[in-house]
């Protein structure tokens, strides 16, 4: 299982935080900035803007690297205890509001 942001418009996808809450790998544009705060490192791929062959790269290189996709499963899945989606809601809408 994986979490896939690929919105062109939404600044930030409500996917992208079922993802973390539920610990997935997550695959994302690489433009939406405010979700490089919350995503850990090793815990999914940025792709491409716009470019559905870059998000379908990272899927197949995850798919066919399996020793990747458990590190990132790991990740996701270690950083999800401290996640809290009301506190990130919360946090997003202040820095939206200054």
């Amino acid at each position: 299982h994986y979490g896939i942001s690929v919105s062109k418009w939404e600044t930030f996808g409500k996917s992208v935080f079922e993802g973390l809450a539920t610990g997935l790998p997550t695959f994302a544009y690489e433009n939406i900035e405010c979700l490089w705060e919350y995503l850990p490192p090793d815990g999914g791929i940025k792709c491409l803007p716009c470019s559905p062959i870059s998000i379908a790269d990272a899927i197949d290189t995850s798919v066919s690297t399996p020793v990747l996709y458990q590190k990132m499963a790991n990740q996701a899945a270690k950083d999800v205890s401290g996640f809290d989606l009301n506190v990130s809601i919360k946090k997003m809408l202040c820095e939206l509001a200054t």
